[in-house]
């Protein structure tokens, strides 16, 4: 079981204590949210203040396989004990076992690009991206899948009604731990009302010129 997920389950069935980076908002008593941070390739000194700010798990994204050997070795070094997660668009069992072999933790993948032998593989945390308009009746299919998380991948500025409505909808029919991404303007009233709606992990992206 991959580490990462298995401290977001533990969020999402209500058995952890606050998680992640210690800001008010991440700390508010009914907003416990798991924190991941995204890094581009090759940011391992990013790695490792994500570690120093009390990331949960680092989540790198990879679309070339000659370069995941370097990118996994040095974020892995710099990040310490944190779990890491790869994004990929595209995947091969065979390239799941090079992730296994290099010490990943978890793997986000879109449906329609990856092939459902991955699905049996029990050495890494599967997270599937899902679309906020996914209908009803396949969204409740995620719950009979070998997948240990879904991540919404909805791109928005601010957050909206609508949008609360259409996680709260997917969340509680997938029947899995959720994670979203966090949308560049966000108030602490939304981080709440992304609680509310079931969202149990935030993904972040930590940009340079922000140090």
């Amino acid at each position: 079981m991959s580490r990462f997920l298995d401290k977001l389950e533990r969020i999402w069935a209500g058995k952890a204590q606050p998680l992640g980076f210690g800001t008010q908002a991440a700390k508010a008593k009914s907003a416990v949210m798991a924190i991941v941070t995204r890094l581009s390739p090759g940011e391992a000194d990013m790695a490792a203040l994500a570690g120093e700010e009390g990331a949960d798990a680092l989540l790198v994204s990879i679309d070339d396989f000659e370069r995941v050997a370097v990118t996994l070795s040095g974020d892995t070094k710099e990040a310490g004990a944190i779990p890491l997660g790869v994004s990929v668009e595209a995947v091969t069992k065979e390239d799941v076992e090079r992730l296994i072999e290099l010490g990943c933790d978890f793997l986000l993948f879109n449906a329609d690009e990856v092939p459902a032998a991955i699905l049996g593989e029990e050495r890494i945390g599967k997270v599937m991206e899902v679309d906020l308009s996914l209908s009803d009746s396949l969204a409740r299919t995620i719950a009979r899948l070998p997948i240990d998380a879904v991540f919404f991948s909805a791109e928005q500025q601010s957050l909206t009604v609508r949008q609360l409505m259409d996680y709260a909808r997917l969340a509680s029919l997938v029947g899995k731990p959720s994670l979203s991404a966090l949308p560049p303007v966000l108030r602490r009233e939304d981080i709440e009302g992304l609680w509310q709606a079931g969202i149990r992990g935030l993904v972040l992206t930590m940009e340079r010129q922000r140090l």
